[in-house]
């Protein structure tokens, strides 16, 4: 996570995708629907006229002191040296270790904006910053912050930027520890703590991520009193829509819009705004000024001194012709609406012939569209799965395996796209791991933690009783959005399995009746009869979105894709229950039915193998948006429409989990143990499940599909290092924020 003093985003890399590379070709399927006019204003903050109060009191952050004795930093091994001098926390370990703050720290996450980190390291490439929240264990593995280690040897400040990790932000941290998994010496003189007060004060107007009531969004921000004009032309129908927050929830701010035609200034919208249990939602119509150039002046106005104003999505756009007898007919709109359902395996649904009715809903869904026979996962678990889908790019790419790992600067991502032309972008999440941790990105216009309902909620809620608050954020952000263009990810969790000592029943989610007791039974419930309960209970709310896009006439004009992250395993192989585990086909084999009615036939069933990184490019296709030449992955339409399959019979596909790595080609699968280079083949035509080896009987089938796989990584592998060179190269490249920020932290001299 660590981007040390970065700030310059790497876009522009131009990735060399030969080998394995899709199709970019129009389809004749394709019915561009460009993206109504917008302006979205925190994008153009530059061409504003700014008048804004000055910054009243910089804050440099609370310290965190190096304490010595038993109540200070502790060493973990008797053979680490830990010790305080002058000021200093210095150790130095004869192999892994760590060392250990004091406990109680009581450092609020939700009020963190990031953590500034001065230290010397010598002897290893990479920390590991490690975090427990109060009442928590050290054994919550995915509450860590990889530092990447700048200039071994020389003092280095490091800005480890938290607020947009979602198992920070939203929790009290009592206790911290800086982890080596080699010999090292750390030399530590600087720990501060920036709240997102602190972020605030070094900068009168700019562009932050602000997170209230659990919904992150980009904003605009600007110090009381304050007044932003743009010059903008009002397009037909025109309406402008925005968020509105404030930094200190007790000091009211009165926001106002005017509209200056020529030095005649007309009140729009006016609203006083305090406390912080939500965003308040505000929606102006200028349908009267369309045509006209003028001033839209925002404005903020607070009694109180040192109060920030937020403008969250602040977007002008053209709103949608309603469909009026003898009028003119109404704007066809293209919007995404991609659902994510955590562990679904495809061989337990009906539509894949399963035996059981787990998913009628999806079926039916399916006959409706495309269902794809063979889609593979690019991982066996959630966050490199979902960084792919992100990114278009699999984890040798991308670099996201590990907790703490994400994505790096230089890798665009879908969303980021879609919002640049006028999407309105959404995710909505049941899980931790997903959306990736991007911070400052400006990916997603409105991001809901949905998971953290159960964690946090007052009551916290049961796992399964989430779907009901999932679904409600889904018809808020659809009702809203209904005039709009719009891209949603939506991703819920109801069959995820936490399997315990090999063989268990406990759910993160225990359906609800009648969905519990549909093939388990009460007295001695079997673990894969509870999963296929709790599958038809993610069927059951898919179809609750569905229904909700029909309502609101959403269903003709929306591009709707189905799928999963990844598996979940019963111990077909080795013993192996749960998924982050090898490649093996009930980890890696997910569904994929997409519709979109009018231009995706019904009943299409393609056979040939897809991957789950032909998403991106298959919805960019499908928005009529240029493509982009970072994705990997390949544009599925022509498939859709039975054209050009041969490129895709000849491809093969990939996946990973941590040095075991997999690859599909037509029939023939190779699983490669590249710990102790172990190679097995299997015909997936005879024999899905994978339990004849073929490896010693097709020594020449094994042979090639091990180079093309070889050939695939080296690749793959040398673009990522390219990505985190370059961006080990950017670490001191410092923004003026940064530096006015590090300069008032006493880490920056004069030059």
């Amino acid at each position: 996570m660590c981007v040390v003093c970065a700030s310059g985003r790497l876009r522009g890399l131009v990735l060399s995708l030969s080998l394995l590379a899709g199709l970019t070709g129009c389809s004749e399927t394709r019915a561009p629907a460009g993206p109504i006019p917008f302006y979205r204003f925190d994008d153009r903050l530059e061409e504003a006229l700014k008048e804004v109060a000055e910054v009243a009191d910089v804050h440099e952050g609370a310290a965190l002191s190096f304490e010595d004795g038993a109540a200070g930093w502790t060493a973990g091994a008797a053979s680490t040296t830990c010790a305080i001098s002058d000021g200093k926390l210095v150790f130095t370990t004869l192999g892994a270790d760590c060392v250990t703050s004091p406990d109680g720290l009581g450092i609020d996450g939700a009020a963190t904006d990031a953590l500034w980190l001065r230290m010397q390291v010598t002897g290893t490439q990479q920390l590991t910053l490690e975090w427990r929240t109060r009442g928590g264990e050290w054994s919550e593995q995915h509450r860590v912050i990889r530092i990447h280690v700048a200039k071994p040897g020389e003092m280095v400040v490091y800005r480890l930027q938290v607020s947009g990790v979602n198992a920070w932000r939203h929790r009290t941290i009592d206790q911290l520890r800086l982890r080596t998994e080699t010999s090292a010496s750390v030399e530590a003189d600087g720990l501060r703590v920036i709240t997102r007060k602190d972020a605030f004060s070094h900068a009168a107007v700019g562009r932050r991520e602000f997170s209230v009531n659990h919904r992150v969004r980009p904003c605009l921000f600007a110090h009381c009193p304050a007044a932003l004009t743009y010059r903008v032309v009002v397009p037909e129908r025109g309406r402008l829509t925005m968020g509105l927050a404030v930094l200190d929830p007790d000091a009211p701010v009165a926001f106002e819009v005017l509209v200056d035609r020529g030095g005649r200034a007309e009140r729009v919208f006016a609203e006083s705004v305090a406390g912080n249990a939500d965003w308040r939602e505000a929606r102006v119509e200028l349908a009267a000024y369309a045509g006209e150039e003028v001033d839209l002046v925002f404005r903020a106005v607070c009694e109180d001194a040192g109060q920030v104003a937020l403008w969250s999505n602040p977007i002008l756009f053209q709103g949608k012709r309603e469909a009026r007898r003898g009028g003119p007919a109404p704007e066809r709109l293209r919007n995404v609406l991609v659902y994510v359902v955590d562990c679904l395996r495809a061989d337990h649904l009906e539509a894949y012939g399963y035996s059981r009715e787990t998913g009628p809903h999806f079926r039916a869904f399916g006959l409706k569209g495309a269902r794809f026979a063979r889609c593979f996962a690019q991982d066996t678990w959630t966050k490199p799965s979902m960084s792919s889908l992100a990114t278009g790019v699999d984890s040798f790419v991308h670099g996201v395996e590990r907790y703490g790992d994400v994505i790096p600067d230089g890798l665009v991502m879908l969303p980021e796209l879609l919002r640049a032309a006028g999407y309105a972008t959404c995710a909505i999440s049941e899980n931790p791991h997903t959306p990736p941790d991007a911070d400052q990105r400006r990916a997603y216009c409105f991001q809901e933690a949905i998971h953290l309902r159960a964690e946090l909620g007052d009551p916290p809620l049961q796992w399964n009783q989430l779907p009901d608050v999932t679904y409600g954020a889904a018809c808020r952000f659809l009702e809203t959005h209904r005039d709009r263009n719009f891209f949603l990810y939506v991703h819920t969790m109801e069959p995820h399995d936490i399997p315990v000592e090999h063989a268990t029943d406990h759910l993160v989610y225990d359906p609800p009746e009648p969905f519990r007791s549909r093939w388990a039974d009460p007295a001695d419930p079997a673990p894969m009869d509870r999963y296929d309960g709790a599958i038809s209970f993610a069927d059951a709310n898919f179809k609750r979105v569905l229904d909700k896009l029909e309502e609101l006439g959403l269903r003709d004009d929306t591009l709707v894709i189905a799928t999963a992250d990844h598996g979940e395993a019963f111990g077909e192989h080795e013993g192996k229950f749960g998924h982050a585990g090898k490649p093996y086909n009930e980890l890696i084999y997910i569904p994929l039915f997409m519709g979109l009615p009018g231009a995706l036939p019904a009943r299409r069933v393609v056979e040939e193998n897809v991957q789950l990184i032909d998403l991106p490019p298959t919805i960019l296709e499908s928005l009529g948006l240029p493509a982009n030449e970072q994705f990997q992955g390949a544009n599925l339409w022509p498939l859709i429409a039975r054209r050009e399959a041969g490129d895709f019979k000849d491809r093969a596909v990939a996946s990973n989990w941590v040095g075991f790595t997999a690859a599909v080609k037509q029939d023939a699968k190779l699983f490669h143990d590249t710990h102790a280079d172990i190679k097995r083949l299997f015909d997936l035509r005879t024999d899905f499940g994978e339990t004849y080896d073929l490896a010693a009987s097709r020594p020449e089938v094994c042979a090639a599909l091990l180079s093309e796989l070889a050939a695939y990584i080296g690749e793959r592998a040398a673009l990522g290092a390219q990505l985190r060179s370059q961006e080990d190269q950017a670490v001191l490249s410092i923004d003026p924020l940064t530096q006015e920020q590090l300069r008032a932290l006493g880490y920056l001299g004069e030059d």
